[in-house]
């Protein structure tokens, strides 16, 4: 059998030995674990930054891989700490959103009624989905003592990957929970040849990442509207367009980059910026 994988994500950065030390306590709870870096550069509490790596990247792992992410500026608070159990993989975190991606993959449904002002990306609780888990991380047998109020990344979280990964049933685990915090994803709007939705996304080169998936094969006629910029078609890739371009990126969402540049900076979007797309005929009658 191969040895239990476990990927790490958080904003704790490789300055200081806050990766190192979730490291080995995974290791010393399950030394035959293969450790595997998404990502330790996502921005101070930033959670949905951390929310779309994440929930980009799971699918690429064996389902029976184990994902810890800790990016919790509500470390010692009321938020719970929490595994999700997909059939996909294991999420082991706080409770803030973090998971978000993974639980839309899976389905998941809002638990509570939507107040009228919410935008994306906004808090809100969710149904956990069929044929996923959730279970509360309670269960002290399995943390390390004492525990910290601002590292629940080494005493909680990082203890229950490992016990995870050495074979530990999930329901040993915690209690289970049958609600969750994400992100809000409001539904795209489409109609009469136009679609409306948001940036969910900037990544480090400064390409604006939209909730709008871009169906094969992809209509290079679209006209893509952002704070005022209309760019005429779908380029193929970052370098078959002067300027600011929109193409379809690698995780299948519509993106909007600037040759060379960031497009986030040059025309001041951000997430949460609308974006429109237009059908030629409908670009020709706005």
């Amino acid at each position: 059998m191969s040895p239990p994988l476990v990927t790490l994500t958080s904003d704790f950065g490789m300055s200081d030995g806050y990766v190192a030390t979730m490291k080995g306590v995974i290791l010393s709870i399950c030394p035959d674990a293969r450790l595997i870096d998404i990502s330790h550069e996502v921005p101070p509490q930033n959670i949905n930054h951390a929310a779309f790596v994440l929930g980009t990247t799971y699918r690429h792992f064996p389902g029976s891989a184990v994902h810890l992410a800790v990016v919790d500026p509500g470390v010692g608070s009321a938020r719970h700490p929490i595994l999700l159990v997909t059939p996909h993989g294991s999420f082991v975190g706080p409770d803030n959103g973090l998971f978000s991606f993974v639980l839309s993959a899976n389905g998941a449904t809002l638990s509570e009624q939507l107040r009228p002002e919410a935008q994306v990306l906004d808090s809100v609780h969710v149904n956990v989905p069929d044929g996923c888990q959730a279970f509360l991380l309670n269960r002290a047998e399995y943390w390390m003592e004492p525990v910290s109020d601002t590292f629940h990344g080494r005493d909680i979280f990082a203890p229950a990957a490992g016990h995870l990964a050495a074979g530990i049933p999930a329901q040993d685990l915690g209690s289970p929970l049958s609600r969750l915090r994400s992100s809000y994803f409001p539904p795209i709007v489409a109609n009469a040849g136009r679609m409306d939705g948001h940036v969910i996304h900037v990544d480090r080169f400064g390409n604006l990442v939209t909730d709008l998936v871009l169906e094969e094969p992809v209509d290079l006629t679209m006209q893509v509207e952002i704070r005022g910029q209309r760019i005429n078609g779908i380029s193929r890739n970052y370098q078959s367009a002067s300027g600011l371009l929109a193409i379809k990126g690698s995780h299948g969402f519509l993106e909007i980059a600037y040759r060379n540049d960031s497009a986030s900076k040059l025309i001041s979007a951000y997430v949460g910026a609308q974006v429109t797309v237009l059908s030629a005929d409908s670009a020709r009658r706005h």
